[in-house]
């Protein structure tokens, strides 16, 4: 195998610019914008 993953990622180590969608999901993603704050505050929840 070797090398690099990150390759595959145009878009690697950035956060997501497109919306999620889930068929027939009853609740709603985060928008794109609300990612860094919502992993953040995931980061703080684990933490303590």
């Amino acid at each position: 195998m070797g090398g690099s993953v990150n390759r595959l990622n145009h878009n690697a180590g950035n956060f997501k610019t497109d919306y999620n969608y889930i068929r027939g999901a009853d609740f709603e993603t985060a928008n794109p914008s609300e990612t860094p704050y919502k992993m953040n505050g995931l980061k703080i929840w684990i933490i303590s």
